[in-house]
């Protein structure tokens, strides 16, 4: 079984919603949207590349699993679902639940994974373990992605 790890080192953010033009009746992505998934597209494929000369790629389109984590600075002000104790406890991880919503990260980060030429299309994911947390001290904001191949 195929495992591979990916860590984008940028600030995760959610996939932005379409800019529809009435003129033209056409839809295109935010620019803050496109920016993002070029910088992780980038961070993907150079260590993409590192696994395609380690071994040969299978010429089929394989199923995979993917786990994505988005790792988020803390916000200044405390979530009210939070108790001022467990807000204090800097050592922690805490879920981050006031930022990106969740699918829409999963989404930008599949999407980047495309552009870099991790999977081909965004078709073969069967299965998505997804999860969003507060950075600790000393950590800087990223995603981490886990792919595991799947065997049918």
């Amino acid at each position: 079984m195929i495992e591979r790890e990916y860590v984008i080192t940028l600030e995760p953010r959610g996939k932005g919603r379409p800019v529809f033009t009435r003129a033209t009746g056409s839809a295109r992505t935010p620019e803050t949207t496109r920016a993002w998934e070029h910088e992780a597209a980038h961070q993907l494929r150079e260590r993409h590349a590192t696994w395609a000369t380690q071994e040969a790629l299978d010429t089929r389109a394989p199923m995979w699993e993917v786990e994505v984590r988005a790792y988020h600075r803390r916000p200044k002000t405390r979530p009210a679902h939070y108790s001022k104790a467990a807000w204090a406890d800097t050592l922690s991880r805490l879920h981050a639940t006031s930022r990106h919503d969740l699918d829409n990260v999963v989404k930008i980060t599949l999407d980047a994974m495309q552009i870099g030429g991790v999977i081909a299309n965004d078709r073969c994911i069967v299965s998505i373990i997804a999860g969003s947390y507060y950075i600790l001290p000393g950590e800087e904001a990223r995603v981490e992605v886990t792919m595991r191949e799947v065997t049918p």
